[in-house]
């Protein structure tokens, strides 16, 4: 009895698990929810349009990659003529694979 029910258990989750749509993220999509959290939990003291400047640390643009540093930390991969925008918020523009991205962000 308690065979069958495993069974009939396992095959309960196996459709399910064969049933469930794929999710497919991109890379950007993840970034940019986590640099919203890394901007909360940071202050930012200077924006430059190729650097950010915190007090500890700070990210720029460097060969095709958003990084931050000291260490060399990689936020984002395949960047193309990425800036930094400081008026109402932080604004990044970059492309990667030829399609333009644009991310608004506040800043607590």
């Amino acid at each position: 009895m308690f065979s069958s029910l495993c069974v009939v258990l396992i095959q309960g989750v196996l459709t399910l698990m064969v049933n469930m749509p794929e999710v497919n993220t991109e890379q950007h999509q993840i970034f940019k929810r986590q640099f919203q959290h890394f901007l909360n939990r940071n202050e930012l003291i200077l924006c430059q349009p190729h650097l950010l400047q915190f007090k500890d640390f700070e990210v720029n643009y460097e060969k095709g990659r958003l990084v931050k540093k000291p260490g060399y930390e990689i936020l984002l991969e395949n960047v193309i003529d990425g800036k930094f925008i400081c008026l109402d918020g932080l604004t990044l523009e970059f492309y990667i694979e030829n399609e333009l991205i644009h991310y608004e962000f506040e800043i607590p």
